[in-house]
């Protein structure tokens, strides 16, 4: 499908460069202060890279670690506008957000993505009020894509939102089953186009994206 809509359009370099505002201010009220200040917004630069935010990841050790690196990770997928971040910020209430965070962490480290991807569904044991797989599949990917250092021997956590989905015409819902026929996918497409699996996730965005704008 990718080599057909010709949507290859970033290479791996180009991705990893990918920058997003990161809206302080707008988060900071969301939050409310006293959330904003521990989770260190008032520090935030204008934006964020994915490759900034590949580091960052990789250097979470506490629960509290893990709930500050995330709220980048959301910030970096909201933008600046006002609805998608009220609706991101809405995990934050939680206060143990950031065990749940870790604890993924260490689920995909122990036993992959799709393993860790289905705890946190809805209903399983690491599941947070208000974060859905559009956001935390963003957490398990920037946790678990390897750095250029590091290498790839499995496919690797991707993420897994709407204009994927309608990319790929996948179940409306966020099944676990689809996540790991989704992760498989992006894996042999990457090999077959010589490319990288997070290369193939963006042009997958880019061509759910134009679907929606042509059926408007």
């Amino acid at each position: 499908i990718i080599g057909s809509h010709s949507v290859l359009e970033r290479t791996d370099a180009q991705v990893c460069m990918q920058r997003e505002t990161m809206n302080a201010a707008l988060w900071g009220r969301r939050l409310g202060s006293e959330m904003a200040e521990r989770l260190g917004v008032d520090s935030w630069p204008a934006g964020v890279t994915r490759q900034e935010l590949l580091e960052q990841a990789k250097l979470v050790s506490t629960p509290q670690d893990a709930a500050m690196v995330y709220a980048r990770i959301a910030a970096w997928g909201t933008g600046s506008k006002a609805r998608p971040v009220a609706r991101a910020a809405k995990p934050f209430a939680d206060p143990k957000l950031g065990e749940r965070l870790l604890a993924s962490r260490d689920r995909m480290r122990d036993h992959g993505p799709v393993e860790a991807y289905s705890w946190m569904l809805n209903g399983g044991a690491l599941a947070t009020a208000g974060l859905g797989p559009a956001f935390f599949s963003k957490w398990l990917y920037f946790c678990d894509y390897p750095t250029e250092a590091q290498g790839m021997a499995r496919p690797p956590a991707l993420i897994l939102d709407q204009r994927v989905k309608d990319a790929l015409s996948l179940p409306s819902i966020y099944s676990h089953k689809t996540y790991a026929t989704y992760v498989q996918l992006a894996w042999a497409a990457a090999a077959r186009l010589e490319t990288t699996p997070h290369v193939v996730e963006s042009s997958l965005f880019t061509l759910g994206r134009r679907q929606a704008r042509d059926t408007q």
